[in-house]
Order: structure tokens, then sequence, then C-alpha cells
């Protein structure tokens, strides 16, 4: 029987420390390979009653928003 292929991970951190050390605590042959950097990003948020909620694509949103994400603190998130 033939060895499985590696597994390619191509995230950012803290992301792709976390995804290697789960797939390697699984035996799996694991690399990470974090390809950008996320960093913050300057916006204006549109005022809160022009958004009914939160579409959120990663984590890393969360932590980058900065301040101005608190003004849509209780709407719903996804």
């Amino acid at each position: 029987m033939r060895a499985p292929p590696p597994i390619l991970i191509l995230r950012p951190e803290p992301g792709a420390s976390a995804s290697l050390a789960a797939a390697r605590a699984l035996g799996l042959d694991a690399q990470a390979f974090p390809l950008f950097t996320v960093a913050p990003s300057a916006w204006s948020a549109p005022p809160r009653e022009a958004i009914d909620a939160l579409l959120l694509g990663s984590a890393n949103a969360l932590r980058q928003a900065g301040d101005q994400l608190a003004r849509y603190r209780g709407l719903p998130a996804y």
C-alpha cells in the first residue's frame, strides 16, 4: 500500500501552525506554507442601522477590524 501524499497547509499564521499541529497529531505528513500575512487595513465603518448582519470569511476579520467593529456588537454573525 502506498503512503498518502503529503498535505500542504496554505493559510496565514496563526492558523497555519495550528493546522500543522493538528494534522501531525493525526499522523499525517503535513507541511505549512503561510503564503501571505494578514494585517489591519484602514476602513470607515458604515452606520450600524445600515447593517443587518456580519458575514465573516475568517477569524482574521475579527482580529484585524479594529475598534470600529464594536459598533456591530449584538448583530447576527455568520
